[in-house]
């Protein structure tokens, strides 16, 4: 499992750098990018940002409003950055309930049946109400072709083994994000993320899982980091790999 960062972390930084951000992470040694939006450069100066620092775009978050808006224009954006995936990041929860679910799935199966005219695969990404009433296992069951990125933090946040999920689920995740948890009781919604392997989620146990899944990429991410990002996201990767020696 190669080792990406979701640009969503550095997100304070990135609105106003984020070529010289993409370089700061290129540095330390990640070697692909997950995008949540492009910061201060166009599409066409992202492409040349990460193609000067060596990077992969594994996949970028695009919000489901501007899927259905033009997906034309990502599937041009996707294939100017070398990107075979799109991710979609959030669902209104209400959009998951047992009145709206099927009208939900309608929408992202139509969505992903565009994007896949065109060679990109459309997956999605979890909080953790989607482990309320198995909204989770309904979405996969009324959308047979849509892939998943497992937010292994928002997994335990609700209540379940990640890498067990992973097992389950082995044909239809396909990516994971890696974040840890306070050791505290409760958590809460609110609380930051620790620099990784510093908490209380078993981390190797699902690159292990991963590892035997084949997934490519575990992405590192941190809706909030504690300190400064850049060190805690630099640090997040040599713990990483120290702990895989």
């Amino acid at each position: 499992m190669q080792y990406g960062l979701q640009m969503y972390t550095l997100r304070q930084l990135t609105d106003k750098h984020m070529a010289q951000t993409l370089k700061q992470v290129a540095q330390m040694g990640y070697t692909g990018v997950e995008l949540a939006g492009f910061g201060d450069l166009t599409p066409d100066e992202m492409v040349q940002a990460v193609r000067r620092n060596g990077l992969t775009v594994i996949s970028a978050h695009v919000g489901y409003q501007d899927l259905q808006a033009d997906a034309e224009k990502w599937i041009r954006i996707a294939g100017k950055l070398g990107m075979t995936r799109i991710t979609l990041p959030w669902m209104d929860p209400e959009r998951l309930s047992a009145d709206n679910i099927e009208a939900t799935a309608d929408m992202i199966n139509g969505i992903q049946k565009t994007l896949a005219a065109s060679g990109i695969e459309l997956s999605y990404h979890n909080h953790d109400f989607e482990f309320v009433d198995d909204r989770y296992a309904r979405l996969m069951a009324l959308c047979p072709a849509l892939k998943f990125e497992l937010d292994t933090y928002w997994v335990k946040f609700a209540g379940y083994d990640p890498a067990a999920l992973m097992a389950q689920y082995a044909d239809r995740i396909v990516l994971v994000h890696l974040k840890d948890m306070l050791d505290k009781d409760p958590v809460t919604h609110e609380d930051p993320n620790p620099t990784l392997m510093t908490g209380t989620v078993d981390v190797m146990s699902i690159v292990r899982q991963g590892d035997k899944m084949g997934i490519p990429w575990g992405i590192v991410e941190m809706d909030q980091p504690i300190g400064d990002p850049l060190e805690a996201v630099r640090m997040s990767l040599e713990n990483l790999r120290r702990a895989a020696e």
